[in-house]
């Protein structure tokens, strides 16, 4: 629906679908990857034309935007190193130290996206 630059329009005027959309993905991202990138990407289609700007604006889908990309590079870093550690083996103390960096470089970017976000 949102692919057709025709509905867009109309979907701009349908205030309670774009809450719930925004809701959804503010509340719910981290359950459904797949869910998620659908509605991202309804809102990439507002993005494209410069005339719904607003919409992206008003409902913060930036913000949203960024905190899912931040945590799926941190869930794919945190994967890299799970197998690296299995496909190495040998050197465990090395793992450990990583592992523990990791750990704290999210706590400190979790501590850092909460308090940059809107109260």
């Amino acid at each position: 629906l949102a692919r057709d630059p025709d509905n867009l329009g109309e979907l701009e005027k349908n205030e309670a679908v774009l809450s719930a959309l925004s809701r959804v993905l503010r509340e719910d991202w981290r359950r459904s990857l797949d869910l998620s990138t659908n509605i991202i990407y309804i809102f990439f289609c507002f993005s494209t034309y410069t005339n719904f700007h607003s919409v992206i604006v008003n409902y913060k889908i930036g913000s949203l935007c960024m905190d899912v990309i931040d945590y799926e590079l941190r869930r794919y870093d945190q994967m890299k190193t799970d197998l690296d550690a299995r496909k190495g083996g040998g050197d465990k103390s090395a793992g450990k130290e990583k592992e523990k960096e990791v750990n704290k470089s999210a706590e400190y970017l979790d501590t850092i996206i909460d308090q940059e976000k809107p109260k």
